[in-house]
């Protein structure tokens, strides 16, 4: 076969919620994610589409509705639409998956930039049955619990009640009136080349773009005879079937099939473990995270600014913790300090930098202030996106009316439905986003003060993930330990300093947008 690579084509999607972020970087950064994404992916961008609303609230989403329209009128011949993140795209799941269903029918699948889980063959697939999961309640359940109990017991005896990926034959039982008895056979063409393929990604000479350009010297392709993308050869890498066992969606482990594997379960498993950056050679990886010192790799030298590491050691009296630099040629390298003083310290820190009684009070008085302010607003806008949207409701009844009358042919009315439909969609996204559920502000107000009063404790209490996450809230760039000093913090989070600066005399407070909110677990 011919070695011209032909890359899948992408397309973006940009979007800022304010005038500030189109004078900062948000659009640079989200342009330059993307880019740098599709480049990794080996994607040729085709077109990209920024949307530039004054705000989230009041935009109708103009440059949505013409991607929508773009991507109809070019059915097929766009793979994927990169998004920054999700919620810049739609930040409700019933307007995403509307989105991502309307991109489905044209051929188009969404990824994100940053958000790279989303794009896994995990998070897919769970977004797929969700998909399929209402396509089946329209199309008047075609799984009905007892088939899926019969579908379950036969995956249970090893044998899978679906296809196998490429590399495998389907019998197609079903279309031939059989049941299926017997394990889907191999692929006399592609198994041998697939086996090939993923036995040398094990001895690590390969990366996926390296194995799929050597898979298409090799001849692999497609069941249909179509080339072969790096996307395919990174789900064949993570699909366990090729190592003899077959997922199974109602119960936590795969189940051993009886189908022949291409490679060893423990091949399988270095294959996981070299994709993800790590060597196989070691029986145990060291762990990063440790919940003896939450204050590792963030607490730092106060000579060399290096973050402090931690160990132990055995005595006399039994086992001591310490931290301690781990930068050689630094003064203070191998310099313990022990894990109760610093840790000590940090919370005598905590107890320093929390906000005062005054600046609590001011804080409660502009957040409920502000949140009224809001919600008038969104109100307001999603009254016109409401009548927008009836609007073009009614254009559609009145518009399926005339077809039903043949008062307009087949061909005109599909060309002004879709139009239609593309618009409603954008508008229903709109409306969403400047929708606000009625919930109990003073209740969440209390709550956000009530943390705020007592960070001790909350560091206390936390677990080791949630220690992490509240320090670089408070304290983002971390915070310094200087003996004879204690623990010294850097810089504070931006909330944290507004309620330090909100009681200082001249203070003049301009409401931010843009201000995280405090951490909740």
């Amino acid at each position: 076969m011919s070695n011209t690579q032909i890359k899948p084509k992408a397309i973006l999607y940009l979007r800022v919620s304010s005038k500030e972020q189109l004078k900062g970087k948000s659009l640079e950064t989200q342009e330059k994610d993307c880019r740098q994404y599709c480049a990794d992916k080996g994607f040729e961008i085709v077109e990209v589409f920024i949307e530039e609303g004054e705000s989230a609230k009041n935009e109708d989403r103009t440059q949505l509705q013409r991607l929508l329209t773009y991507c109809r009128s070019t059915k097929d011949k766009i793979n994927y639409l990169i998004i920054w993140k999700v919620d810049r795209l739609a930040r409700d799941i019933s307007g995403y998956y509307e989105i991502r269903k309307t991109l489905m029918r044209h051929g188009i699948v969404v990824h994100s930039a940053t958000e790279l889980a989303i794009n896994s063959n995990d998070i897919t697939s769970e977004a797929m049955e969700g998909l399929l999961a209402i396509f089946a309640r329209i199309d008047n359940k075609i799984k009905s619990d007892r088939a899926k109990a019969n579908m379950e017991a036969l995956l249970l005896t090893g044998i899978s009640p679906w296809k196998l990926p490429i590399g495998y034959r389907n019998l197609k039982n079903k279309e031939h009136g059989k049941k299926k008895t017997a394990p889907d056979p191999i692929d006399p063409e592609r198994f041998p080349i697939i086996q090939r393929g993923l036995k040398e990604y094990v001895t690590g000479v390969h990366t996926i773009n390296s194995l799929t350009k050597q898979y298409r010297e090799w001849g692999l392709t497609t069941r249909s005879g179509k080339t072969i993308y790096p996307q395919m050869v990174e789900r064949m890498l993570t699909d366990i079937t090729y190592a003899g066992w077959l997922p199974n969606p109602w119960g936590d482990e795969p189940v051993r099939g009886l189908h022949t594997p291409a490679i060893t379960l423990d091949e399988y498993h270095k294959i996981q473990l070299i994709k993800a950056g790590k060597s196989f050679n070691h029986a145990k990886p060291r762990e990063r995270a440790n919940e003896e010192f939450p204050l590792r790799n963030f607490a730092r030298c106060a000579v060399c600014k290096t973050t402090l590491t931690g160990s132990g050691s055995r005595g006399r009296g039994g086992r001591y913790a310490y931290y301690h630099c781990k930068k050689r040629g630094c003064q203070l390298y191998g310099k313990t300090i022990p894990k109760e003083d610093l840790e000590a310290d940090f919370i005598a820190l905590l107890e320093r930098v929390k906000p005062t009684e005054d600046a609590i009070k001011l804080f409660r008085e502009i957040a409920l202030d502000k949140w009224e302010t809001k919600h008038k607003e969104y109100n307001a806008d999603a009254e016109r996106l409401q009548e927008k949207v009836d609007e073009l409701n009614g254009e559609l009844r009145e518009l399926i009316s005339m077809k039903s009358k043949n008062l307009i042919t087949e061909e005109q009315f599909l060309e002004q439905k879709y139009p239609l439909d593309e618009a409603t969609i954008a508008a229903k996204v709109a409306l969403s986003e400047a929708r606000i559920e009625e919930w109990d502000i003073e209740a969440a107000v209390s709550y956000a003060t009530q943390f705020m009063t007592d960070l001790p404790r909350q560091w206390r209490d936390y677990s080791l993930q949630q220690k992490h996450q509240f320090q670089h809230l408070v304290f983002p760039e971390g915070v310094i330990y200087k003996k004879g000093e204690g623990v010294l913090e850097l810089k504070l989070g931006a909330i944290y300093q507004l309620l330090q600066d909100i009681t200082t005399p001249n203070f003049d407070l301009v409401p931010s947008d843009g201000i995280e909110p405090p951490f909740y677990p």
